[in-house]
């Protein structure tokens, strides 16, 4: 498919969150109902995806900085990381509308989130990206999507593969 008729934006009034449904109540509600304000109190950034112009939402996900104790990591990685947590960012959310799962979007979205972090990343320390799976559809779903499981939903894809993909 073809996704040059796509944006990324920050979040902001003007997009049609009450129109968004994802299937799962909770990322709904985040959305529809806490995303803008913690945008705004730095809690996290969210995103969205739109078609360019529109303002209905495809698909959005947040980002907040995070860290992770480094004996949660393979212990092959622990060795050569410093003594202390491990500086990450933190995919908190992440959901498509209904009317567009299954078609690539979701797919699209995770690669422009995991662009977003490689660009976060020249200017803020971090190793990698963490997501806690809802599920085990969801954990399979990151899994293929090149991530690695530390402790049952919990997963990461370091920065240094990230941006390897990308070139």
């Amino acid at each position: 498919m073809n996704y040059e008729n796509y944006s990324i934006e920050a979040l902001s009034r003007a997009h049609n969150r009450t129109g968004f449904s994802c299937g799962v109540v909770e990322l709904d509600q985040y959305l529809q109902k806490d995303a803008r304000r913690h945008n705004s109190s730095g809690f996290n950034q969210t995103k969205v995806l739109v078609e360019t112009g529109e303002k209905a939402i495809i698909g959005f996900y947040s980002y907040a900085a995070a860290s992770l104790a480094r004996q949660l990591f393979p212990r092959d990685k622990q060795n050569s990381f410093p003594n202390y947590e491990i500086p990450c960012f933190r995919l908190t959310r992440f959901g498509i509308d209904k009317r567009y799962q299954k078609s690539g979007f979701g797919s699209y979205l995770l690669y422009c989130a995991l662009k977003h972090a490689v660009e976060l990343s020249s200017n803020i320390g971090s190793y990698a990206v963490l997501v806690d799976a809802k599920n085990e559809e969801v954990k399979s779903f990151y899994i293929k999507n090149g991530f690695y499981p530390l402790s049952g939903f919990l997963l990461y894809l370091p920065i240094k593969e990230i941006k390897a993909e990308l070139d």
